[in-house]
C-alpha cells in the first residue's frame, strides 16, 4: 500500500551497507520503481564540509503523523526532525529518545561530505512534492565512498 502522508524516494551511487533504515508503524511501506532526478534548486542549507550538523528551515506545510508543519530540522547523518531539533550526533533518530514530534530517516547514521562531488543538502518543491536531497556523502568511516540519496514528502495528500 502506497504511503498515505509520505513517499521516501531513495538513490544511492554505492550500497547501503552497515545503514539502519527505520520506519514508523503508523504508516505502510511500499516499493516501486521510480526516475531519481537530482535536484539543483530549492533552498541549499549545507554545502562543501559537513559534519553531525543540524539544519533548521522554513518549508511549505505539510501533514505528518497528526500535525500540520512548516518548519523541519535537517541533519546531516541523513534524517528530518519534526517539532524539535534532535543533537547534532544522533545517528537513529527513530529509535532514540530525543524530545521532537516525529522523524523521518532515510539513512540515519554518521555520515559526513564525501571527499568528491559536490557535497551539499538542499530542500526543494517540485509540483506537490517536498524534496530534501543528500548529495555526494559518506559514512563517517567510508573512506572515498559516495552516494546521494533524497526523501519526497507528498504536500496535498496529508
Amino acid at each position: 500500500m502506497m504511503l498515505r502522508s509520505t513517499l521516501f524516494s531513495l538513490a544511492f551511487a554505492v550500497p547501503a551497507v552497515g545503514a539502519i533504515a527505520q520506519i514508523n508503524t503508523t504508516y505502510n511501506s511500499s516499493s516501486a520503481q521510480r526516475t531519481f532526478g537530482l535536484i539543483t534548486g530549492g533552498q541549499l542549507l549545507a554545502s562543501g564540509t559537513f559534519d553531525d550538523a543540524i539544519l533548521y528551515t522554513t518549508v511549505p506545510t505539510f501533514f505528518f503523523n497528526g500535525n500540520y508543519y512548516s518548519d523541519m530540522h535537517v541533519s546531516t547523518n541523513g534524517f528530518i526532525t519534526l517539532g524539535s531539533a534532535a543533537t547534532a550526533t544522533t545517528y537513529t533518530p527513530i529509535s532514540g529518545t530525543g524530545a521532537y514530534l516525529g522523524a523521518i530517516s532515510p539513512f540515519g547514521t554518521n555520515l559526513r561530505n564525501a571527499s568528491s562531488g559536490t557535497p551539499e543538502i538542499r530542500w526543494q518543491q517540485s509540483g506537490a512534492d517536498l524534496i530534501v536531497q543528500w548529495r555526494d556523502v559518506s559514512r563517517q568511516a567510508g573512506g572515498i565512498e559516495r552516494f546521494t540519496f533524497q526523501v519526497k514528502i507528498d504536500l496535498t495528500s496529508g
